[in-house]
């Protein structure tokens, strides 16, 4: 369940397409209980056991309207005792979240710190990204994403189109998903729905899912006096990888 937007994920909208990809489904029926008029599809882990490494999506983002917000992230929890009573951070590292803005894709990336009752949400990164003459509709392309200590690197299509370190990036593992996320609603269903009416079907298409563990042998080089503070710069990708789970073929 989704809240605030008027969605459902449901079982029904992830499926094989015959072809070996994995889609993500989502459609509208304004007959639908509970003012869920919109059902959609995601896969989760399940469980929290993703951490430092390269993460690879080959994907197509077949979803037409401004509503939609196909994505690639890991989010979860820790338990911590900096606060008066014992309590949890709350971290999500978003590998993409892509907007449809107004008629070419924007990829946001983000990484959140929350300390849960204890008044800090912490924003490691905003980073907007609106690749030019890239079509994402209906070509294939390939999102990566590499994930080490303070440091996270952004990749299209093998290419590294931004990188920065952070104190806010997580240090523990967490929950991987990939969703056809629906966002809030500017108006009422099915606006911003785009094409495909009357039930307004769109589609994330998986081609494969791939996961790299970082070795723990890496050689690193110590920077410091970087955005105020000291880091590890593991240099990584490439060489120091090893390939743990391939998700999906």
């Amino acid at each position: 369940y989704t809240p605030n937007t008027g969605s459902l994920y449901k079982t029904d909208n992830v499926y094989l397409d015959g072809s070996s990809n994995l889609i993500l489904q989502s459609d509208f029926n304004a007959a639908r209980p509970n003012n869920k008029t919109i059902h959609t599809g995601a896969i989760t882990s399940v469980d929290h056991d993703y951490s430092y490494g390269y993460y690879e999506i080959r994907c197509m983002l077949n979803s037409n309207g401004k509503r939609f917000m196909p994505a690639f992230w890991v989010w979860g929890g820790a338990i911590i005792e900096t606060c008066d009573t014992p309590d949890y951070y709350y971290n999500e590292n978003d590998f993409f979240e892509a907007f449809l803005d107004p008629s070419t894709y924007n990829l946001s990336s983000n990484v959140h710190n929350f300390v849960v009752d204890c008044n800090t949400n912490n924003w490691g990164k905003i980073h907007d990204y609106r690749p030019e003459n890239i079509n994402f509709i209906n070509e294939f392309h390939t999102f990566g994403y590499e994930w080490t200590p303070n440091k996270i690197i952004y990749y299209l299509d093998g290419v590294c189109y931004d990188y920065f370190y952070s104190q806010y990036v997580a240090s523990h593992p967490l929950y991987l998903t990939v969703d056809l996320g629906i966002r809030n609603p500017w108006s009422a269903a099915p606006a911003d729905l785009g094409i495909n009416s009357p039930d307004y079907k769109n589609f994330m298409t998986i081609d494969y899912i791939k996961v790299y563990n970082l070795k723990s042998s890496c050689i690193d080089e110590t920077i410091s006096n970087f955005n105020s503070g000291t880091y590890n710069n593991y240099s990584v990708k490439n060489n120091n990888f090893t390939k743990t789970n391939n998700i999906l073929i």
